[in-house]
């Protein structure tokens, strides 16, 4: 289910999931967390984020 939501939310933001840039995590970050919150409640989606955030 992960990489699923990577992968629309890369479609989504018109990033090539193979040919990720540093710059360009903190956007696909905060996509993903809001892709996610409904399942895993604000808390947890936050930390998605700042963890994604951390490898820029």
């Amino acid at each position: 289910m992960g990489k699923f939501i990577l992968q629309k939310q890369c479609t989504d933001l018109s990033i090539d999931i193979d040919e990720v840039t540093v710059e360009e995590l903190p956007i696909i970050a905060q996509a993903v967390s809001k892709a996610v919150i409904v399942f895993t409640g604000p808390d947890k989606a936050r930390r998605i984020e700042s963890e994604i955030k951390k490898l820029s």
